[in-house]
């Protein structure tokens, strides 16, 4: 079969993607057209009304209302469970919830559990409506994790999962995917936070070694 991850796959993953977003779009189109019809001429007793009558040159010409617009290919959801882990048993802490929104959507490979990855993130959380950096490492090169394996906290796991690298994601972890029960103590320039506080990251998953050259795509980037 013939994908985007098959080498004899001529494709760029960019392609695919353009495709697919337009797939999706043409989708859009034909049922908001069919709809617009049914009502307009189908439905027994009723007339084209105006709502009908101002979504029917949209759809012949392939627009969409703002409300309806097509979203882009992997754009945002919410992460479910894991379930299990690598060796089979039970997996307690990746338990689904995290909101993700794609900034910037990678070219590069996508993370499994176990990899070594290379992460530049900002954490913060917003309490009494003030909002406090938990943590900020985008400056200089990126820090080293492995992945899945509870070196990050397990929302962050959960909302980096299916990322490739050269993307960047903004993530809406609940409490207990991030410090739990746990009370962060204070720090110098930092308030402390409560047990169970949701937090919020900006992540930037710059390389996978041994799938990606190192540092390439972060500078890559910067260039052009």
């Amino acid at each position: 079969k013939i994908s985007a991850s098959n080498p004899l796959d001529h494709r760029s993953p960019a392609m695919v993607t353009t495709r697919r977003s337009r797939s999706g779009v043409v989708l859009v189109v034909l049922l908001l057209a069919a709809a617009v019809l049914r009502e307009a001429f189908v439905v027994p007793g009723a007339g084209p009304s105006r709502a009908a009558l101002r979504l029917l040159p949209l759809a012949l010409l392939g627009a969409t209302p703002a409300g309806l617009a097509a979203p882009a290919w992997a754009e945002k959801g919410v992460t479910t469970a894991w379930k299990t882990r690598p060796d089979g048993g039970e997996d307690e802490i990746h338990t689904g919830g995290v909101e993700w929104e794609d900034v910037k959507v990678g070219t590069g490979a996508s993370p499994q559990i176990g990899d070594q990855i290379g992460l530049r993130y900002v954490l913060k959380a917003y309490i009494r409506e003030r909002e406090v950096i938990v943590e900020d490492n985008t400056k200089g090169k990126a820090k080293d994790f492995r992945f899945g394996v509870g070196q990050l906290l397990p929302g962050m796991d959960e909302g980096i999962a299916g990322m490739k690298t050269g993307g960047v994601r903004k993530l809406r972890i609940p409490g207990n995917l991030a410090f739990g029960e746990k009370a962060l103590p204070s720090a110098p320039g930092r308030m402390a936070l409560p047990p169970f506080q949701p937090v919020e990251a900006t992540v930037t998953l710059d390389f996978i070694p041994g799938a990606d050259a190192v540092y390439d795509y972060g500078e890559m980037d910067e260039e052009k």
